[in-house]
């Protein structure tokens, strides 16, 4: 299993304001201009990738189960699908982009699961686990 665990928002670099933290979620996902939704995108992605780096890890067997647990940042009601939907885009297709796996379709992921677990006003996350085994997935 390779854990590892992912921001709930990018920072944005602005040139002539304050930088701003952009929440991952299908809202912002959906609304924004496609120039600044890559720009996330990419983003995201060099931080998983660096993520699973630090683990020295260059491949990864396939097929995979891929968990997704949300910790949120207040006690307000979140819809986690709409944050870990756009999660799990972002960190299929980073492994596919870096060549981890070769696609990110249902002959490689086979499966995947959303879970909220509580909230961390501190530490608000994402935390990815990523296996090659269903049976240490199902019975995780």
């Amino acid at each position: 299993m390779i854990k590892i665990t992912l921001p709930v928002f990018v920072k944005k670099h602005y040139k002539t304001k304050k930088d701003k933290n952009i929440y991952i979620n299908l809202n912002n996902y959906r609304n924004r201009n496609r120039f600044l939704e890559h720009e996330i995108k990419e983003s995201y992605q060099k931080i998983v990738i660096e993520k699973i780096r630090d683990k020295n890890i260059s491949t990864i067997e396939t097929p995979l189960y891929i968990k997704y647990i949300l910790y949120v940042w207040d006690k307000r009601l979140k819809d986690t699908n709409n944050i870990l939907c756009i999660a799990d885009k972002y960190v299929s297709d980073a492994l596919v982009e870096w060549n981890f796996i070769e696609d990110d379709n249902y002959n490689f992921i086979k499966d995947t699961r959303f879970r909220f677990w509580w909230f961390d006003k501190g530490n608000a996350r994402i935390e990815v686990e990523i296996y090659s085994d269903e049976d240490m997935f199902l019975n995780s």
